[in-house]
């Protein structure tokens, strides 16, 4: 098995309460107990994993954070992220990631002025950030990096924050505002239509080619993973020990890795019911009016079964056909 993404959250707790963070802020600890986090990395290293991404909340607020960096330490042939507001980062924390060498750091960068920043990020915080930004900068870690989750606050800064990132060495990515968490409360000024995310992508596509490099882009959902197989592509690890497939799912865990293994969790029946209910949803979609019309005609592997259940019908198309004809007519056309 190859899992394409592994993150594991490291605690629940967040120095900051953003706008648009798909996971909502919670006032306990609650964290990843220190004692299982070499049992758990080691199970997903015999999965045939070899990148690690610590998340949370605030995965530097972590209380057993040098466990998790003796781990690092332990794995030379493994490599590990950890994505992080960037509020916590010194040169003392900066210097031991160096000194291991197989960590690198991803910093969120939702706006490079103070209003936008803080209106994502929340106010008296922009400052902060804006120091250790240039802090990682700066440092001599291998592996720069930098997220951008663009909504309609900072679509007008997108350009800005590309050629800022570039120019302190920081590369960096984007993605598109999810309606979760907290962003669901925040949604009537956060969305972006499907006319800004195909503005978001011609944009992005010219800015890799003024500077020749492969910035991905937040493409629309054209290949579901669940859909396609029955093993388990992606997986996020809860601070509960609850095992996610897909974000989308964050709600039904395919199982719990404090209780079961790692290979019993990804082949439970949960991960195989889902496998079958979004290879029937495709069958059903396939012979639908809908679809049949479509000049796609099931090329977009019909979608997100997330989004589709989200919009309260699990059979149903995922509200995301006219943003991908909008996708794949510019691709066509190599526009993007």
């Amino acid at each position: 098995m190859n899992f394409q993404e592994v993150i594991i959250e490291l605690t629940d707790y967040c120095n900051l309460n953003c706008a648009q963070c798909y996971n909502k802020k919670l006032e306990d600890r609650r964290e990843f107990p220190s004692e299982r986090i070499e049992d758990v990395c080691n199970q997903i290293t015999a999965q045939g994993a070899n990148l690690f991404c610590f998340g949370g909340g605030e995965p530097l607020l972590y209380s057993h954070l040098d466990n998790v960096l003796n781990y690092c330490r332990s794995a030379p042939n493994q490599n590990f992220l950890f994505a992080t507001n960037g509020h916590l980062l010194t040169d003392e924390l900066l210097d031991e990631l160096i000194s291991i060498g197989n960590i690198g750091v991803q910093v969120s960068v939702d706006g490079i002025t103070r209003e936008v920043y803080e209106a994502h990020r929340g106010q008296n915080t922009f400052d902060r950030f804006y120091d250790r930004l240039h802090l990682l900068a700066s440092s001599k870690l291998n592996w720069k990096f930098a997220r951008t989750c663009v909504t309609a606050l900072n679509m007008h800064e997108v350009e800005d924050i590309y050629r800022y990132l570039v120019g302190l060495g920081i590369r960096p990515s984007f993605v598109s505002v999810t309606k979760q968490g907290n962003a669901v409360e925040n949604w009537d000024k956060l969305g972006i239509s499907f006319h800004q995310k195909i503005s978001l992508h011609r944009l992005i596509h010219s800015l890799n080619k003024e500077y020749a490099l492969d910035v991905e882009l937040p493409i629309p959902v054209c290949r579901c993973s669940i859909a396609e197989s029955d093993e388990v592509r992606a997986i996020s690890i809860k601070t509960s020990g609850d095992v996610i497939s897909c974000q989308q799912f964050c709600n039904t865990p395919i199982g719990n890795i404090f209780y079961t293994s790692l290979n019993d969790v990804v082949s439970s029946k949960i991960a195989k019911q889902r496998n079958l209910t979004a290879i029937k949803r495709k069958e059903i979609l396939l012979n639908s009016t809908e679809c049949n019309s479509c000049g796609l005609k099931g090329s977009c592997e019909f979608g997100c079964i997330g989004l589709a259940i989200a919009r309260g019908d699990t059979f149903g198309l995922d509200g995301e056909c006219e943003y991908r004809k909008a996708f794949f007519a510019l691709k066509k056309l190599n526009i993007i």
